[in-house]
This record gives C-alpha cells, structure tokens and sequence, in this order.
C-alpha cells in the first residue's frame, strides 16, 4: 500500500517525432517530475525549436549527429538555428583529405612523392584530390610545370614546344637568341628592334635599344643628326643632337641684330634674316615718316622722324 504522504504517477507526453513519458513523485512536500524531456525553464529538446538551456535542438534527442540527446553541440560539430550540425573540420596535412589552402592530401607528410609534408604541389607532378602523378613530357597534355606539350611534335623546330615541354625561344620574348640582332619582348617597329628582330637604322641595342647620335641618322628622341658636323655651330646641331640656336627661335645670339621669332620684316619690326627692318632712326625715309635724321635728331627733323 503506497503511504498516504508519497505516491507516484505517469503521464504521457508527445513532442515531435518522440513519445514522453512523464513521471510525477506526489509527496507531502509538492509535486515534481522526476523524468521530464525539460532541459531548462519549458525548453524540450527535440522540439526543434533552440530555448533557453539549449545549444541546440535537430527535432530529436539522439546523439552523434552533432546535437546531443540534451540538446547539447557535440565536440567537432557546428549548428545554427534550422539547419543541421555540420562537421567543423580543420585541415590536417596527412589525413588524405584535400581541404583549406592543402594543394593536395595523400595522406602521408613525405616529400618527393608528388604532394609535399606541408601538403603542395611538387614541382614536375600533376595531382588531383589525393592522388599526384608525375608529368610525361610528350603525351600532349600540358600538365606541372609544362609550358606545352605538343606530343611527338615537340622540339621539331616549329616556333613553338621544345623537346623538354618549354617554349621555344621565338622574336618578342625579350630573349635574344638564334638568328636575333635584338628582342625588346615586342614586334612592333620604331623602336630600335624592328618586327623581325633586326636593329633598325640609328640604333643600337644591347638589351634595350637606343637610337646612336652623331651617325647621321636622325631617330629615337633626336631632333638632328648631321653626324660628325655635330657641334656648337649656329643653325646646326649640337653634340647631343638637339637643333642648336637659329634665326627664328626667338633669342637674339651670335650675329642677330633681332629675333622675334616670326621675322616678318614689317615697320619697326626684324627682317628675315634676323635684321632690324625699317624703323624710325635709321637714316631712309619710309613708310609714314617725314624725315629720317637716323641717329642724331637736328633742327629740322625731330626724333620721330617728323618736320619741325
């Protein structure tokens, strides 16, 4: 006979996908559930909603798929709210399995093999998940460190696959070579190296090209040549190539008696030739003037070359 003061009693309980069965112990003290699916203040786990208490809750109280049976996440697992626990794995070089910045995994951490100890890429090997093979130069797949791979046509002499996969030397690849006079890495002409790699007129190249003042050629940035008449003369071109002082620049130098840089000659203006054209003091009378004293005004003509 159960005492008066202390029975116990069952109820049944449903939450989604398990049945509960829960039971009360009724003594004079209260009443309390001794086995309830309650994992905090009205949470149930297995609900499949996350309340307080829980870290999780995937609508079952089963553990090993990332949420315990106490709605608890379980070591190596992620979960977010509505969607399932996800494996949370960080990258092992070794394990066999290709993940985060590994190149490649085949599951051991020696060299030599294709895959480093440090999980990347050996140099002369292709790999693809956790498997590395070596590259085979010539069976026409461009694979490793293969420039190409033209397969029995590598090294026939075409421009293109040499016989150990690398590129044959060709005009405008910047690497003088073979029959080259110059390659600049381009096959443009007028500068220096022309379309078919040969030094063109007024250059020099020795790795870049530059165009040779004082050959009588004028190119790159020179303005003249006159070969060996380069030099300080006026009208002529300097050492460096650069025209030197002339009639019409515009500074007065060596003979010029004025230099305004057009010289058309006109009244109290320079000449062609860089002369001082007609202009009032020059003893000839011209133009509007009444009398022309030149130099020295006198008592009948003033010094604006007009009468008193």
């Amino acid at each position: 006979m159960i005492p008066f003061d202390q029975f116990r009693f069952e109820l049944p309980w449903r939450v989604p996908a398990r049945d509960w069965r829960l039971s009360f112990l009724f003594s004079g003290l209260g009443l309390w559930c001794t086995a309830c699916p309650f994992s905090g203040d009205g949470a149930v786990c297995g609900d499949a909603i996350v309340a307080v208490g829980e870290q999780c809750d995937d609508s079952n109280a089963q553990g090993g798929d990332g949420c315990s049976a106490n709605c608890e996440v379980e070591p190596g697992f992620a979960c977010e709210p509505g969607s399932a626990c996800v494996v949370q794995y960080q990258a092992v070089c070794g394990d066999g399995l290709r993940a985060s910045s590994e190149q490649c995994d085949d599951a051991n951490t020696e060299d030599g093999d294709g895959c480093s100890a440090i999980c990347q890429r050996e140099a002369g090997y292709t790999c693809s998940g956790n498997s590395c093979i070596a590259v085979v130069c010539g069976d026409g797949i461009i694979a490793g460190d293969e420039q190409c791979d033209d397969g029995p046509y590598n090294g026939v002499g075409d421009g293109w696959c040499a016989a150990d996969c690398t590129l044959e030397p060709f005009c405008g690849d910047a690497i003088v070579s073979g029959t080259e006079e110059c390659d600049d890495g381009n096959t443009e002409d007028g500068d220096g190296c022309a379309a078919g790699c040969r030094v063109e007129a007024g250059y020099a190249c020795v790795g870049s090209c530059e165009s040779v003042c004082g050959d009588g050629v004028i190119s790159g940035s020179e303005q003249c040549d006159d070969g060996a008449n380069n030099g300080p003369s006026y009208a002529g071109c300097t050492a460096d190539c650069r025209i030197g002082p002339y009639c019409g620049d515009g500074i007065i130098q060596s003979s010029e008696q004025c230099d305004d840089g057009v010289n058309a000659g006109g009244y109290g203006e320079c000449a062609p030739g860089c002369v001082l054209g007609p202009f009032c003091g020059d003893g000839v009378v011209d133009f509007s003037e009444e009398c022309d004293p030149g130099g020295s005004p006198n008592a009948f003509c003033s010094e604006a070359c007009t009468l008193r």
